[in-house]
């Protein structure tokens, strides 16, 4: 859902983060979905870019992301951390090598910066961790379905990348480290622009619902009640 959010509306969201999720534009219906779950994919780098390429064509400029995945993970085969990389990499016009690797909290990241020295791609490898979010008890995180203790909490590596906290995230010496205008940016859209996404993250929402459902990972959508 992240990804949709991204690739649709690149000019109000600033950066994004995903965590054992799928490429964007790689399923189109359950079956696919499924199918890309559990299977390598054979796209190119350059067929993985142009599909997130052709849902904003107009765009000169792209958001950041943080990738997260388990190397455990059964639900959503790990690889499609690799490819989700891959993917934005293309877009970014960066090489596939990572730039610099590092061990947080005793897991694995790799990181890719542009031209100016920003951080633009962040990818963290969670050992043994099977399919969730992976939190830290030493960070408040509470463990329980799909929430798992791994030394690392996610949201507070998250929020240091968006650059919303004081403390930036761990990066090379000779990286330049920018904040992210996140909500800055988000004030400066149109009316029209915000309520576009605001439907198109219900819509995402509802999709994610209903294919979690079909495999048994959801509950069933209900209704709002007011």
């Amino acid at each position: 859902m992240t990804l949709v959010m991204l690739a649709t509306y690149p000019d109000i969201f600033a950066a994004g983060a995903v965590i054992a999720g799928l490429p964007y534009g790689g399923a189109t219906n359950v079956q696919e979905a499924l199918r890309d779950m559990f299977q390598e994919s054979n796209r190119s780098s350059r067929e993985l870019g142009d599909l997130v390429r052709e849902a904003a064509p107009a765009t000169t400029r792209w958001p950041k992301l943080s990738v997260w995945h388990g190397s455990a993970d059964r639900i959503v085969k790990p690889s499609n951390a690799g490819e989700i990389v891959k993917q934005w990499l293309d877009i970014h016009e960066l090489p596939a090598s990572p730039m610099s690797e590092q061990i947080i909290d005793g897991h694995p990241r790799q990181i890719w910066w542009n031209a100016d020295g920003e951080t633009v791609i962040e990818s963290y490898t969670i050992a043994d961790m099977a399919h969730g979010t992976p939190l830290s008890r030493t960070e408040a995180g509470v463990a329980g379905p799909f929430m798992i203790e791994t030394g690392i909490s996610s949201s507070d590596h998250i929020v240091r990348f968006f650059g919303l906290t004081g403390t930036p995230s761990e990066t090379p010496a000779r990286a330049i480290k920018r904040s992210v205008a996140l909500f800055g940016f988000l004030k400066k859209t149109t009316r029209a622009r915000r309520i576009r996404a605001v439907r198109a993250w219900r819509n995402a929402s509802t999709r994610c619902g209903r294919v979690l459902s079909a495999v048994g990972l959801g509950k069933p959508p209900t209704a709002l009640r007011r």
